[in-house]
């Protein structure tokens, strides 16, 4: 289960991985790690707004493509992982119990 990611949550991830943010008000944000040669260009929106399907698409596309994070990482970084629930199945981010069984198949189509 995933949960909502905002604009904020992208910016704070980015510069959590050495990434520095220039803003150019009103169209975009660009985020560059110069280090691994990695440039993010997101469009301007308010932090606390919901981040686009496609945004974070590209985000994780770059991210990969530059060696910031390997693929099965990138998922750690925005969701959150499923907790061990008293039944020993394990709880989505909503405190629902999923089976091993989904869980599984969910990893699995990932």
């Amino acid at each position: 289960m995933s949960r909502l990611i905002k604009y904020s949550d992208v910016q704070n991830t980015l510069l959590s991985l050495g990434f520095s943010v220039a803003t150019l008000k009103p169209s975009h944000r660009i985020f560059e790690n110069a280090a691994k040669g990695s440039v993010v260009v997101l469009p301007f929106r308010k932090l606390s707004s919901p981040v686009d399907r496609t945004h974070l698409a590209a985000v994780r596309r770059v991210l990969i493509a530059t060696n910031v994070v390997k693929p099965d990482a990138f998922t750690e970084l925005f969701f959150f992982a499923p907790r061990q629930s008293h039944h020993h199945g394990l709880r989505d981010g909503n405190g629902r119990t999923k089976s091993h069984k989904n869980t599984a198949m969910a990893k699995s189509a990932s």
